[in-house]
């Protein structure tokens, strides 16, 4: 499931995600969960592209 943030100027300047992996805060991967969206569309492309990815993984049996 994807985390959209909106409005990209003010997260990029509230949160440098790029220095909380480097930091080692979180995950490189932890950084391709974040999103951001500038309107209503924008968040919703992000939020069906992130469930449809959801949907198609392969169950853990």
């Amino acid at each position: 499931m994807p985390i959209v943030l909106f409005g990209r100027e003010f997260w990029e300047r509230l949160i440098d995600f790029d220095f909380l992996a480097e930091s080692g805060l979180i995950s490189l991967n932890d950084l391709k969960l974040f999103h951001f969206a500038d309107s209503a569309e924008e968040a919703w492309m992000h939020i069906q592209a992130g469930t449809s990815e959801f949907h198609n993984a392969p169950e853990n049996t």
